[in-house]
């Protein structure tokens, strides 16, 4: 494997990164991935928009875990995009 987490043992094999596993979880689930080609695609939408998002707030993910030093500008920045990230999926979801 990748050797990469999250990562998830199951009997048919190992699975890494959150989306894959998540879709690995729900599955069989009557709604979870969506009931229709529409639903199931805008499902993949999301998840890959997050995906994208993620990667301006890894400066504040990274200071608050003590993984890097960050200056306070590239702190302040990141942590605004975590807040306008978390209100357009609350508005969109």
């Amino acid at each position: 494997m990748t050797g990469k987490f999250p990562m998830l043992e199951t009997p048919e094999g190992n699975l890494n990164e959150s989306v894959a596993i998540a879709k690995y979880l729900a599955h069989g689930h009557p709604t979870l991935l969506g009931t229709n080609h529409v639903e199931r695609a805008q499902i993949d939408q999301w998840c890959l928009w997050a995906l994208g998002a993620l990667s301006e707030q890894w400066p504040a993910i990274r200071a608050i875990h003590g993984w890097a030093e960050v200056t306070k500008d590239e702190y302040t920045l990141s942590a605004n995009a975590t807040k306008a990230s978390a209100k357009t999926l609350n508005t969109a979801l």
